[in-house]
């Protein structure tokens, strides 16, 4: 384990540069805002216990790693599911659908996606990650990655043609 002292200023940097980013993505994982705090918490207090040197090269590729294991674990424990928070559904709305609908009509047709299908667009589109590091944080290949972003933005597509139809 990597001595407090030499790594302090490098864990207090990483926790401010991703606090905010990490507790919005668990936000949409977690059942409740508090089980979202309390797993970003339960994040950085594993990043502490871990060997700084061991990670430092993928730490965000880590924390969304770990946060997504302490969600699912936190699900099993309370056995419920929780639903997109439309408020933190803005960020990852392209800018081209946000001029097409309102943005309630957009959380609405996101939230009609498969659970699977939410996660992976929340962190491709909101989150900013690459295939690669988004199967390296969820455990899937990168081409079923990309198999099911581009199954998601073909419904998206779908259920905006039958909107626009109406």
């Amino acid at each position: 384990m990597g001595s407090p002292k030499k790594d302090e200023s490098w864990y207090l940097k990483v926790v401010e540069d991703h606090k905010k980013p990490l507790l919005r993505y668990t936000k949409k994982l977690a059942p409740s805002p508090q089980d979202a705090q309390d797993i970003v918490q339960n994040t950085f207090l594993k990043l502490w216990n871990q060997e700084f040197a061991s990670i430092k090269t993928y730490v965000r590729q880590w924390l969304y790693t770990v946060a997504r294991n302490e969600a699912f674990d936190c699900h099993r424990r309370k056995s419920k599911l929780v639903e997109l928070d439309q408020e933190d559904v803005l960020g990852s709305i392209p800018s081209n659908l946000e001029k097409l609908f309102e943005v309630s009509e957009i959380f609405k047709l996101i939230s009609a996606l498969p659970v699977n299908q939410q996660e992976l667009v929340v962190l491709k589109f909101q989150e900013g990650f690459s295939y690669k590091e988004i199967s390296k944080i969820t455990g899937h290949s990168v081409s079923n990655i990309g198999l099911l972003i581009h199954q998601a933005v073909t419904s998206l597509r779908e259920m905006m043609e039958e909107v626009e139809d109406k």
